[in-house]
């Protein structure tokens, strides 16, 4: 039957989406821990004694996907045991949040652990800088250029705006500890941020020491020998500091100059036949373009898969199907999507194929499935890390982001589906696409030869053979038909019915008179 074809189809479609789903994952996770496994052959082994060295670039926007990434790769790189992790910068900055998470990942490698260092030839600006003082050392081109860690944000018109003092102060008690941690000048690192603070030097016998505004007070109380009126301004009111790399380095912001990356790994006593290249994969690098399309491959998504229902020619299968993969695969990079959130989904989808056509409960299954395929799709838009942790300060912001995505991606489907109803059926190529499908679909039944297409049954009169809710299947003589309600009223089985029209290949009917109770109840038994 043409129904049972559409259903295997279906359900073929969601093993692909979970073949292909989790082939992609574990071939990331091959690609991961290769380094790991087999460094030599992979890599090289290198001379003996030459230290090993992990190589991450970190190229374009800083957001959500670098963040996963830069967390998935160092942990490659710390079960490696590598000596050393050098983190390549080509950047203009990116998200701030995406950019703190990042920060962290890099002050969580242990003390006894590898070495962190970057290297920057051209920009490492804002984000990018940030992160470069999150490390122990950098290595800069006389070429490049570093910092201007500046807070801002564009309105709809494009107009650049700081943000508020109440995120200024934490993104400047965030410098305070990487300088803390690492070694850098404070009050010169709280300057790339700090717009409107004055910088200070203070020449005494003990040395140079650069001041910051906030801190002034504390620090001629500590220095009685300092003079406030002899303190020398260095950057005032609505300057950020940044630094060229000979510059960087004469301020002591910067380890020293390098001409190549080459000579970046022989500083850390290694070459480029020890280096373990933990560059993203092309898959992972189009995860990250299409992460901002998400919640409508989403839609896209269910939208293909009702149009394979209505008008089966496994086109619409085959697009649901890459829409699908990509969708979690976008997700999975990003360390939003895991095994549980696909197996939710698919399950979902299951349940709902297998109410309509196979085991009708009266729609029990198929709200069990909703229900399924919404939590997957919810979850699929939260962190791992948060996602059944109530109780963690960032789980309510993260479920508010989820279930706005996940309403886009709803709004969006529910958009395709009204698309797919009252535009496309009127266009010139969905109704060759429709008649493909109806001459398909009747070509293959038992009894084609006799009936003709589709088409020929308007004004036709059959019985349902199941509940129209509004969409069901319908008989008409010798032949099993896909239907729907005409105005989504519904339909008992075993009403007599009549064809008033074929869209997509499918009959859309009124009913013409409502069964008997004997009748009625033998068609429930029945189904």
């Amino acid at each position: 039957m043409p129904h049972v074809r559409s259903a295997a189809l279906l359900l073929a479609t969601i093993i692909v989406w979970s073949a292909g789903i989790v082939g992609i994952a574990a071939s990331a996770g091959r690609a991961g821990s290769a380094g790991a496994e087999e460094p030599s052959a992979q890599h090289g082994a290198g001379l003996p004694g030459q230290a090993r060295i992990a190589y991450i670039p970190i190229e374009g926007l800083i957001d959500r996907g670098k963040a996963a990434y830069l967390k998935r790769v160092i942990g490659v790189a710390i079960g490696d045991k590598v000596d050393c992790i050098l983190i390549h910068l080509t950047t203009d900055g990116g998200q701030l949040g995406a950019a703190l998470d990042m920060a962290d990942t890099l002050l969580s490698v242990p003390a006894d652990g590898p070495r962190l260092v970057a290297y920057v030839d051209v920009k490492a600006w804002s984000a990018g800088a940030l992160l470069a003082y999150a490390t122990q050392k950098i290595y800069i081109s006389d070429r490049a250029e570093i910092g201007d860690i500046g807070v801002i944000t564009a309105n709809a018109e494009g107009k650049i705006e700081y943000l508020p003092e109440k995120i200024n102060t934490a993104v400047r008690a965030n410098l305070r500890g990487l300088a803390q941690k690492r070694g850098w000048n404070e009050a010169k690192l709280v300057k790339m941020t700090a717009l409107n603070q004055d910088l200070y030097r203070f020449d005494l016998k003990s040395g140079h020491f650069f001041v910051i505004e906030d801190d002034l007070p504390k620090f001629l109380a500590d220095h009685p020998d300092a003079d406030d009126d002899k303190k020398v301004l260095l950057s005032g009111h609505d300057r950020l500091i940044s630094y060229t790399g000979t510059e960087a380095v004469n301020e002591g912001m910067a380890t020293s100059l390098v001409e190549s990356r080459e000579a970046v790994y022989q500083l850390l006593g290694g070459s480029p036949a020890t280096v373990v290249d933990l560059s993203p994969s092309q898959v992972e690098e189009a995860s990250w373009w299409l992460s901002g399309w998400s919640s409508l491959m989403a839609a896209a998504t269910v939208v293909f898969l009702i149009l394979e229902f209505k008008a089966p020619m496994g086109l619409w299968a085959t697009l649901a199907t890459v829409c699908g993969i990509a969708f979690f695969v976008c997700q999975f990079y990003q360390d939003l999507a895991n095994y549980i959130d696909v197996v939710l989904v698919v399950a979902g989808l299951a349940c709902i194929i297998i109410d309509l056509f196979f085991f009708h409960v009266g729609g029990l299954l198929a709200i069990l499935g909703l229900a399924l395929g919404m939590t997957g799709l919810v979850l699929s838009f939260m962190p791992n890390a948060e996602q059944f942790h109530p109780g963690s300060p960032n789980w309510l912001p993260d479920l508010a982001t989820a279930l706005g995505n996940s309403l886009l991606s709803f709004l969006a489907a529910f958009a395709g589906i009204m698309l797919v109803i009252f535009y496309l059926p009127k266009s010139r190529l969905f109704r060759r696409l429709s008649v493909s499908a109806e001459i398909q679909a009747t070509s293959n039944s038992d009894t084609a030869s006799g009936e003709g297409v589709l088409g020929e049954l308007v004004g036709r009169r059959g019985s349902t053979r199941t509940e129209l809710r509004p969409s069901g299947f319908i008989a008409i003589g010798s032949r099993d038909i896909s239907a729907t309600t005409e105005q989504g009223e519904f339909i008992p089985a075993a009403a007599e019915i009549e064809v008033v029209e074929v869209r997509f290949g499918e009959a859309i009917v009124r009913q013409i008179q409502a069964p008997t109770a004997e009748v009625a109840a033998a068609a429930v038994q029945a189904p």
